[in-house]
């Protein structure tokens, strides 16, 4: 392979991966995993708090954690960043990773799924007898477009998160972002 040879995830293939498990990131910090872990939790509110003033909501533990912003609505698209803390010789190293939850993806794979298992037959056999009938086809475009809109409108809702996320963590652990 050619060092211009991009690989098989370059492109589409990889923002598609990207879009489902979400983007891969690393913070480094000098705080040792416990000031990390107590300034984390100390900026952030509970998971359990129902009405709480802070803007990320989530936890930190040794192992790490999973965090997102506050909204005023609900939004299953939402980004989630989960991360990992592990201590190095130098402070503390936060790899993590900002997307869509599982949920949200499983269920767009089912809404997908199913609308296209559910019209390819068809289609396939309208186009062998010759007679393709039109309203199932626009049925299931107005779904497909619904799914697709409806995605398209709650990731476009939680288009900062990310940014806003990793800023908190900086922010909080006077670190710096490697990748």
């Amino acid at each position: 392979m050619a060092l211009e040879d991009k690989g098989p995830l370059h492109g589409f293939g990889r923002r598609l991966i990207e879009f489902f498990r979400g983007r891969p990131g690393e913070i480094e910090t000098t705080l040792t995993l416990a000031e990390c872990m107590d300034r984390l939790n100390a900026g952030m509110d509970s998971n359990l708090v129902l009405f709480g003033k802070r803007p990320v909501i989530g936890e930190a533990s040794e192992a790490g954690g999973v965090m997102r912003m506050r909204a005023g609505r609900r939004n299953s698209f939402q980004t989630l960043l989960s991360f990992d803390l592990i201590e190095t010789p130098k402070g503390c190293r936060i790899p993590y990773r900002a997307g869509m939850s599982m949920f949200a993806s499983l269920f767009m794979l089912v809404w997908f799924g199913g609308i296209l298992s559910t019209v390819l037959p068809g289609l396939a056999a309208g186009i062998r007898t010759g007679h393709v009938a039109p309203l199932p086809l626009l049925f299931v475009g107005f779904m497909l477009a619904f799914g697709v809109g409806l995605v398209a409108l709650g990731r476009s809702f939680a288009r900062s998160d990310e940014t806003l996320l990793t800023g908190f963590i900086v922010r909080a652990t006077n670190g710096r972002i490697v990748r």
